[in-house]
């Protein structure tokens, strides 16, 4: 006969960010779990009858399988069943289960509510909520301008290309991207938290459960979200996304012999919407070749599909890391030639891709012609870089939010991964033009051309410069192509040779 498991009181204290069936679940000691799930029932028990279901809740929410902690309020989303699934216990997953646990692992109105971060067009303040809920979806998209709050994915408009205008950001998504300043780990769905363990009898065991799946499955995926909206297309992530980010190139293989979309794009985050092969170079800390050779293995890859409203394709990606040996190993598959990338929705080729400053501090912010003619970077960092707040270096302006980030002297001194990824720049743009797949004098959405970016840095590389400019035409590009200001590579070229370096610059206050 199997013992009963006493609660002690460490089991029983009651924590908002961390409750006793949570706690329970992480535990090896099932026994523990199945006491705790027991108390919900002895709760339960001592509540008469006609007690209402608020009350019932409130009183038994604490040891419930389907207890839950919100990120928008405690920073962190969790449940028993997702405790449960980090901690590699199926034994206690199979007890959350038959108790009733909801599969999905979090709720649905928790998955809407983060979901808001990611709306193309939201407002401005939901990008510095922490501990704060966003309003639903439904009402978040009220204010949205109609043309794109019908059409997420649609192509960008003249006000977002304008926004971009007074501001660095990151060639392929939007200038303040989602969840940067969200002090919560991301809301994802027990198949996600599964998928990124890597364990295949976990996985298929929360499966087992029927938990919703249903957007993973669809190819091509929609341009629109379903009505009624479900756990799955809610995601800004999917069980594929999270194997591939995590490594778990076993776990790739498995979904897609279950039937998961090796082109799913999770378009609730419209603005950094990245199929799988995308993700493969683009997300994990390394490119995950072995996730991307697997992926294009499947006769349902798409390997051509682009990003929705910036149009990124694969090869953008691959050339902003400056890899030339992966970017030739890429574009030599006859699905993806170089040609093939085309523009961005920003009209940048590749060669501009490769000429684009890393981040902010490698941009001359000291002239006026070059910080009024540069607004994008090219690093694929999500989740740690932020421009520099130039306006906070005012002296006038010094107040209780005042940093000693803000003194931090300017340029900053080179390191030595700065060195490398000069030298880097130069190889892959030499191997660019030298493939005769580029045009030198092409102009983006600013009409900056890729000579217009490498005159704008910091520290101008004259050596490549001039070689770029010995090109066929390049020093009548250099001379004669103008921007939308009216400033040709060698006009900025010369202006940031000027330009005084200032801790404060009053043309800052305009950005």
């Amino acid at each position: 006969m199997t013992e009963v498991y006493t609660l002690t009181e460490d089991d029983l204290e009651v924590s908002d960010d961390d409750p006793p069936c949570i706690r329970a679940a992480r535990n090896p000691n099932p026994a523990i779990l199945k006491a705790v799930l027991n108390e919900e029932n002895r709760l339960l028990g001592n509540l008469p009858a006609n007690s209402r279901p608020p009350q019932r809740n409130h009183i038994t929410h604490n040891f419930s399988a389907n207890t839950h902690i919100s990120g928008a309020v405690y920073g962190v989303y969790d449940s028993p069943l997702v405790a449960a699934i980090n901690a590699g216990l199926p034994q206690n997953i199979a007890i959350l289960l038959n108790a009733g646990a909801d599969p999905n692992g979090i709720q649905l109105c928790d998955l809407d509510e983060y979901s808001v971060r990611f709306i193309r067009g939201r407002d401005p303040k939901y990008n510095t909520y922490s501990f704060v809920m966003c309003p639903p979806r439904s009402k978040a998209l009220i204010p949205v301008q109609p043309s794109i709050a019908l059409a997420q994915t649609g192509p960008l408009t003249a006000g977002e290309i304008a926004l971009r205008r007074g501001k660095f950001s990151r060639f392929w998504t939007e200038p303040d991207l989602p969840t940067l300043h969200f002090r919560s780990t991301p809301a994802r769905t027990a198949l996600e938290i599964a998928a990124g363990t890597g364990n295949i009898a976990v996985f298929d065991q929360v499966r087992a459960a029927k938990p919703d799946e249903s957007w993973w499955l669809l190819d091509p995926t929609p341009t629109q979200l379903p009505d009624p909206l479900t756990h799955s297309s809610l995601c800004v992530s999917s069980p594929i996304h999270e194997a591939i980010i995590s490594g778990k190139n076993e776990m790739l293989q498995h979904l897609l012999s279950l039937g998961f979309s090796p082109n799913i794009q999770p378009i609730a985050a419209p603005t950094r919407c990245l199929s799988p092969h995308m993700a493969a170079i683009a997300l994990s800390t390394t490119p995950n070749l072995e996730a991307y050779s697997i992926l294009s293995r499947d006769p349902r890859i798409d390997l051509a599909v682009r990003t929705p409203v910036f149009s990124i394709h694969v090869l953008h990606f691959a050339t902003a890391l400056l890899d030339s040996p992966l970017l030739e190993r890429l574009s030599s598959n006859s699905a993806t030639p170089l040609g093939a990338a085309r523009t961005t929705a920003l009209g940048h080729t590749l060669l501009h891709v490769a000429s684009l400053p890393l981040i902010d501090v490698d941009i001359n912010l000291f002239s006026w012609k070059i910080y009024e003619s540069i607004h994008d970077v090219r690093t694929l960092d999500a989740g740690r870089w932020t421009p520099v707040n130039l306006v906070r270096r005012n002296p006038a302006n010094r107040g209780i939010l005042y940093s000693a980030a803000d003194e931090r002297p300017l340029p900053c001194t080179p390191i030595q991964e700065y060195e490398v990824d000069q030298k880097k720049q130069e190889t892959m743009i030499l191997w660019l033009l030298d493939s005769g797949t580029q045009d030198l004098g092409a102009t983006d959405m600013y009409g900056n051309t890729a000579l217009h970016y490498l005159a704008c840095a910091m520290r101008v590389n004259d050596d490549l410069t001039g070689k770029v400019r010995a090109c066929d035409g390049g020093e009548r590009i250099w001379k004669e192509s103008r921007n939308e200001l009216g400033y040709s590579p060698e006009d900025l070229w010369v202006d940031g040779k000027a330009a005084k370096v200032e801790q404060w610059k009053d043309f800052w206050m305009d950005g």
